[in-house]
């Protein structure tokens, strides 16, 4: 059996193709402890989407500050609603915090980021929605000395990336094949606000089957107000459908690990033994051994399989 690019790549995809379930294909927060809507900071301040958005697209390293100090000295001076509010973002971040540690500790992989815009589809198989973030930014997120204070990190190490899970998903439904990023537009690091604007561009030119003309000047447009992500209801009433998708410039914060990360890993190094022919002759005659180390008869197995059940 010869390793071939043609069939890493395919059982790689395979891997990547992820489940509706979780944020990669489902960026709906509703009450999910580890989907932060970006839209919930203007509870401290109507400001601060949109200047995250802003630093995200300009700023290199990024050290966004998120603080109550400044705008919400006092809770008793809040409606009870507000104070409401701000509880929670507390909470959301805590466990956003807490989780990313978790994981970073056991697997040594920093799984916290930001998903950015949205795109919204019924898929061609089963007429289900799909609400997927369309890129996908590492970041690092701490609590700092400050009261409810924390920030938000990114260096040149941070990447930036497509949804693959997304890009894969779109294949397997419908055959449709999104490009990667260019290299040369991530050389510096950043993915600019024009960037993002020819990214969203290309990408819904490729799923709808019509497209506006001013579809430019429309995204334009809507990347200045950042608003919240829908919820299922809400999508489920909009026309939309395989070959006419809607991408709206909301983005959460969450967590985004693929479960099969090492497998996948694993997956790409070995593309870098391409060519390399796997000799199966010493495997003739052998079968599998599912709980003994060492080879066993069918009688023998029979009996470990009922003492494992038991």
């Amino acid at each position: 059996m010869e390793l071939t690019e043609k069939l890493l790549n395919e059982l790689q995809r395979r891997l990547k193709i992820g489940n509706r379930r979780g944020v990669h294909l489902n960026a709906i927060p509703a009450n999910s402890r580890y989907k932060f809507d970006l839209n919930r900071l203007s509870h401290i301040d109507k400001k601060l989407p949109d200047n995250f958005i802003k630093s995200l697209l300009s700023e290199q390293p990024l050290k966004f500050r998120i603080s109550w100090k400044d705008n919400v000295p006092d809770l008793n001076t809040l409606f009870e609603e507000d104070q409401t509010q701000l509880v929670r973002i507390t909470k959301s971040f805590e466990n956003l915090i807490n989780q990313t540690e978790a994981i970073e500790s056991e697997k040594g992989i920093n799984t916290f980021g930001f998903g950015f815009p949205i795109l919204i589809r019924r898929d061609q198989s089963d007429n289900k929605l799909t609400v997927a973030p369309i890129l996908i930014w590492s970041l690092r997120i701490k609590r700092t000395k400050e009261f409810n204070t924390w920030e938000i990190n990114r260096n040149e190490d941070d990447p930036i990336y497509l949804n693959e899970v997304l890009i894969n998903h779109l294949q397997s439904d419908s055959n449709i094949e999104i490009e990667q990023i260019p290299s040369e537009m991530l050389d510096d690091g950043l993915i600019t606000k024009d960037e993002l604007i020819e990214i969203c561009v290309k990408l819904i030119k490729e799923i709808n089957t019509s497209v506006p003309s001013d579809i430019k000047d429309a995204f334009i447009k809507k990347i200045d107000n950042v608003i919240s992500i829908g919820d299922k209801n809400h999508y489920e009433k909009l026309p939309i459908n395989s070959t006419n998708a809607l991408i709206d410039f909301g983005g959460l914060f969450s967590i985004f690990e693929v479960q099969k990360q090492n497998i996948i890993n694993d997956y790409g190094n070995l593309m870098d033994l391409e060519g390399l022919s796997i000799d199966l002759d010493d495997l003739e005659n052998h079968t599998f051994q599912p709980i003994s180390s060492v080879e066993t008869d069918p009688s023998q197995q029979g009996i470990l399989h009922s003492l494992e059940a038991t």
